[in-house]
């Protein structure tokens, strides 16, 4: 199949897979290809970079030739591999404008790729993008971004031209701002398997900031699965006006005054989400009476909710009436975990390279397991960045990379990243 008209059906899938449906809804079609093997929500049919240009990062600097920015911010369709490992000190935001990308963590070395200092954003026309095993560690530096919008990862554009966006297997902290969120009218966006965890709160702007994950307005189709939110006070996600969402099989950790909820302070219009299977865990910082889930007045009447296996010790959610018994949104890749299996799945498989995982990941595991840990305003408090190793080791390009020898929809380097991937996640 060419590459134009692999595309063109992969659109026209995401459009017809993105309609709201029940729980009982049929299975993909089967020419429906997920992006990666396993992988569920809005956006996963994307191709990303399949059949692009193979762009190599070889070097930990922040700019120029062989650097991850260099790579990100290149045109066409492309695949980013990592020939080293260790920390990128970001003197800027890197902002991803051009479409069809993959950037393949799982390819770096041992200990991995940790973005510190800025964020990395999805913007403008950048639509099938697909982000995997890439840490991102924000943190307080004076020197650094702009403190009221230094955020983790974000997919924001002001256009409806932002689309199937997949970020995987990424673990965020310390931003100031958000650790992750999307905004205006983009759509199908889903975030996996990640940790999301410590958003610094009484930071650089001098107000309370400590902020997990942000749907923000207009935003449509976006897929929270299988993730953990840890030490975050607010926002564990939070969805904002004209929004729709699926929550499905996620552990929210240590809150503040209540865990997922619902805002509508620009008048957006009613928000649809459907919050299912997910494990709601008091920590040292919740408050004894928070809910799981929770309405600020400013929410549009007309919202609606849906609940369904979710697990926690206190109130689920008190605004009974705009509760409804079947999902507003839902995707039919979906596959629902039993909420008494979650927290172990979780725990054991978010982040990024969950077998190779750096210090601050295992430490707020642990936390998780022990009821431990809280809220913190600055990442000097846990101890900071962890020393990575600078190692390299060669990418090897498979014989005709954008060829199909197995004929089962994945090129033969998507087929050599799916091992790769397994190899640090298990």
């Amino acid at each position: 199949m060419g590459l134009k008209k692999s595309l063109f059906l992969s659109l026209g899938l995401a459009l017809a897979l993105s309609l709201p449906c029940n729980l009982s809804a049929k299975p993909p079609p089967s020419d429906y290809l997920p992006v990666f093997p396993g992988a569920q929500g809005f956006g996963t049919d994307t191709p990303a970079g399949r059949g692009g240009k193979i762009i190599k990062v070889t070097n930990l600097n922040d700019s120029g030739s062989g650097s991850f920015r260099a790579a990100a911010q290149a045109t066409g369709p492309r695949i980013v591999v990592f020939e080293v490992s260790g920390t990128i000190n970001l003197a800027s935001d890197v902002s991803i404008n051009n479409p069809y990308i993959t950037i393949a963590g799982q390819t770096a070395p041992s200990p991995g790729i940790t973005l510190k200092g800025a964020s990395l954003r999805v913007r403008g026309n950048a639509h099938d993008v697909l982000v995997q095993h890439i840490r991102i560690r924000v943190g307080d530096d004076p020197s650094g971004p702009n403190p009221d919008n230094r955020d983790g990862f974000s997919v924001d554009s002001n256009t409806n031209n932002l689309y199937n966006v997949v970020f995987d297997h990424v673990s965020v902290s310390w931003a100031i701002d958000e650790n992750g969120n999307s905004w205006y009218p983009q759509h199908n966006i889903t975030v996996s398997n990640s940790i999301i965890s410590e958003g610094l709160n009484l930071s650089l702007t001098g107000h309370q900031n400590s902020y997990g994950y942000l749907i923000g307005d207009h935003s449509k189709n976006v897929s929270l699965i299988g993730n953990l939110f840890a030490h975050n006070v607010y926002r564990n996600p939070a969805m904002k006006g004209d929004s729709s969402a699926v929550v499905l099989n996620n552990v929210m950790y240590n809150a503040g005054p209540f865990f997922t909820y619902f805002s509508d302070s620009y008048g957006a219009g009613p928000s649809y989400a459907s919050i299912v299977g997910n494990v709601f865990i008091k920590g040292p910082n919740t408050s004894s009476t928070a809910p799981a889930v929770f309405a600020l007045s400013s929410v549009d009447p007309n919202t609606k909710v849906y609940l369904s296996d979710n697990r926690y010790s206190g109130t689920i959610f008190g605004n009974t009436s705009m509760i409804v018994s079947t999902p507003p949104v839902w995707h039919s890749s979906l596959s629902p975990r039993a909420s008494d299996t979650v927290e172990a799945s979780v725990l054991a498989n978010a982040g990024a390279r969950p077998a190779d995982r750096d210090a601050v990941d295992n430490r707020i595991v642990q936390e998780v397991e022990t009821r431990t840990g809280s809220v913190i305003n600055s990442q000097r408090q846990v101890g900071g960045w962890p020393n990575l190793a600078e190692n390299h080791r060669a990418f090897n390009v498979p014989a005709n990379p954008n060829a199909d020898d197995n004929g089962d929809g994945y090129t033969n380097i998507e087929e050599l990243l799916h091992l790769m991937a397994q190899g640090v996640e298990k």
